[in-house]
C-alpha cells in the first residue's frame, strides 16, 4: 500500500508568479500592458530593444512581449538577436502588433516569434495570450519523459487546445481527440505514471487544462479502485477532461481573480455548468455519463449545490463520485494567489467537515484509492 507523502516546504509557499518582460518604446501602450499583467504575474518594462536583451540575460522571464516597431531596427531584429543570445534562444516571444500588421507566419518566419497579440486587444486575450507563453518551458520538459506519460501528456494538452480553438471561434466540440487523449491518459495512470503526470503540470499556467486533467485523473483513478473495466474509466477519464470547458468562455481576469468574488463574477463563474453541458450536448455521440459528470459536479447531497440544488437520490454515484473529486482537487491544486493545500489535509477536511455535503461511503473508497495509487510520492523521471 502506498503513502500520502508528507507535504514538502514549498507547498507550504505561495507560488511565485512569473516574470514576465514588456519591451515597447510607445510609452502609453507599454504602460496599458504593465497594468493588465500586473495582477497576475511580475513584470518588468523596458523601452530599448537592445538594453531589454542584456537584462534578459539576467532575468530570465518566462515569457517576454516585443512590439513589432521598436526604433531604430524593429521588433522582428529584437526578436532574431534574443533567438541569437546564448540562453535566451528558447525563450517565449509574443510579437504585439496594430491590426493589419505582419501576420504572425511572418514573425515566425522572418524572425522567430512563437505567438502574435494584435494591439489593441481585450485585456483577457492578452492574458491569455501570455499565459499559454508561460507554460512553453513546462511543455518543453515533458521531452525528458519515458514515452507513455509522455503521449499521455502531449495529447491530452493538444485536444485541450483544440476545444479552446473550436469554442472561442464559436465552433461546436469534437470529443474525439478527447477520447483518445483519455485512452492514453488511462494508459499511463494504469502503468503506475500518475505521480509523475500530476507533478509534470502542477507549474502549468493554464489553470483550466490543469485542473480538468487532475479531475481526469482522479475520476479514472477512482473507477479502477472500485473495479471499472477499463473502457470505463475511459469514460470517466472523458468526463473528467471535459466537466469545466465552458470555463474557457469566462474571462481570465475573472477565473484568476486573487481574492474574494463579487456576487455578480461568482454569478459569471457558475455559468460555466449550463456552458459546458450546452457544448457538450451538440457534440456527435456525446455519452450520457459524461453530461451527468459535467451538469452533477457541483451539486452537493444536502441540496447546497448548484445549478439545480439536486440532493439526496436525484444524484447518482457517477455524480457523487464527481463532485468529491473536483473537491478535492481544486483544494490540492495549486494557483498563483495560494499554495496547494497538503492532500492528507484536505481528504481529512472532507471527511471532518463535509458529511453532509458528499457521499462518506464513496469518499472513504476515494482516499484509499489515493493512498493505493501513492500519486502523491516524489515522482521518478525516466
Amino acid at each position: 500500500m502506498g503513502t500520502i507523502m508528507p507535504p514538502s516546504p514549498e507547498q507550504h509557499r505561495p507560488p511565485q508568479r512569473s516574470l514576465i518582460a514588456v519591451i515597447d518604446n510607445m510609452a502609453g501602450r507599454r504602460q496599458a500592458l504593465v497594468n493588465i499583467l500586473k495582477p497576475y504575474f511580475r513584470v518588468v518594462d523596458h523601452e530599448d530593444g537592445d538594453k531589454a536583451i542584456a537584462e534578459l540575460k539576467n532575468s530570465r522571464p518566462a515569457a517576454a512581449l516585443v512590439a513589432d516597431r521598436l526604433p531604430p531596427l524593429g521588433g522582428y531584429e529584437v526578436v532574431k538577436r534574443i533567438r541569437d543570445t546564448a540562453g535566451l534562444e528558447r525563450l517565449p516571444v509574443i510579437l504585439v502588433a496594430p491590426n493589419g500588421g505582419k501576420t504572425v507566419q511572418d514573425g515566425q518566419r522572418w524572425c522567430g516569434a512563437d505567438r502574435l497579440l494584435v494591439w489593441p486587444c481585450h485585456p483577457s486575450m492578452a492574458l491569455m495570450v501570455v499565459s499559454s507563453m508561460c507554460s512553453l518551458h513546462i511543455e518543453r520538459s515533458w521531452e525528458a519523459l519515458s514515452p507513455i506519460p509522455r503521449l499521455a501528456l502531449k495529447q491530452t494538452l493538444l485536444a485541450f487546445n483544440g476545444l479552446t480553438e473550436a469554442i472561442h471561434q464559436g465552433g461546436d466540440v469534437d470529443i474525439g481527440e478527447i477520447g483518445q487523449a483519455s485512452t492514453s491518459l488511462v494508459a499511463a495512470l494504469n502503468d503506475n505514471h500518475c505521480h509523475l503526470i500530476l507533478d509534470a503540470v502542477k507549474d502549468h499556467d493554464d489553470y483550466t487544462y490543469v485542473h480538468c486533467l487532475r479531475v481526469s485523473a482522479f475520476l479514472s483513478l477512482f473507477g479502477h479502485i472500485t473495479g471499472l473495466p477499463q473502457s470505463e474509466q475511459v469514460l470517466l477519464a472523458t468526463g473528467g477532461l471535459l466537466h469545466d470547458v465552458g470555463k474557457i468562455k469566462i474571462p481570465y481576469d475573472v477565473l484568476n481573480k486573487a481574492g474574494q468574488l463579487k456576487d455578480v463574477e461568482f454569478d459569471l463563474i457558475k455559468t460555466h455548468v449550463e456552458s459546458t453541458v450546452e457544448l457538450l450536448q451538440r457534440a456527435p455521440q456525446i455519452r450520457k455519463p459524461i453530461i451527468t459528470i459535467a451538469s452533477q459536479h457541483h451539486e452537493k447531497l444536502d441540496g447546497s449545490g448548484y445549478p439545480l440544488g439536486l440532493s439526496g437520490t436525484q444524484l447518482d454515484d457517477l455524480a457523487r463520485m464527481a463532485t468529491i473529486v473536483d473537491i478535492f482537487s481544486a483544494l490540492t491544486d495549486r494557483r498563483t494567489y495560494k499554495p496547494a493545500m497538503d492532500p492528507e489535509l484536505a481528504l481529512n477536511l472532507m471527511l471532518e467537515g463535509m458529511s453532509r455535503e458528499l457521499d462518506m461511503r464513496l469518499l472513504a473508497i476515494f482516499r484509499q484509492a489515493m493512498l493505493d495509487a501513492a500519486v502523491f510520492a516524489e515522482p521518478v523521471y525516466g
